[in-house]
């Protein structure tokens, strides 16, 4: 059964100017996730794949940023790089509340924008 949808979009020149900033990237990013945003030409793109992803979470739990704070979600890639999402604390608590036991991410970017959309199945 599904319990909760997100979709998100986020503007890759805006993270550009963030991924810059190493307060930032460390309130943001797990160390896993900055080690795969990495630096130079693809570090905005990847950073706003992530940040998309894990904004889609908190939409599809309902709770918005507040309730699903970003250090609690880590965005991260299986050995095929596929995007899968692990989630700790008041992210986990909501997961666990509403039964869920898979949450499926995809994450898409043009030149301009990143996307992420999250599906959040349960019993």
């Amino acid at each position: 059964m599904i319990k909760g949808v997100g979709i998100d979009l986020v503007e890759i020149s805006r993270m550009a100017q963030n991924v810059r900033s190493a307060h930032f990237m460390r309130r943001v990013f797990s160390e896993a996730e900055r080690a795969h945003i990495g630096e130079g030409s693809l570090a905005a793109e990847r950073a706003a794949g992530n940040f998309a992803a894990k904004e889609a979470l908190s939409k599809a739990l309902g709770c918005g940023i507040a309730g699903c704070p970003m250090d609690a979600v880590e965005v991260l890639r299986d050995e095929a790089g596929a995007p899968y999402i692990n989630a700790t604390g008041a992210a986990k608590e909501k997961l666990d509340e509403l039964g869920v036991w898979n949450i499926q991410v995809s994450i898409t970017h043009t030149r301009e924008t990143a996307a992420a959309f999250v599906v959040l199945e349960g019993d």
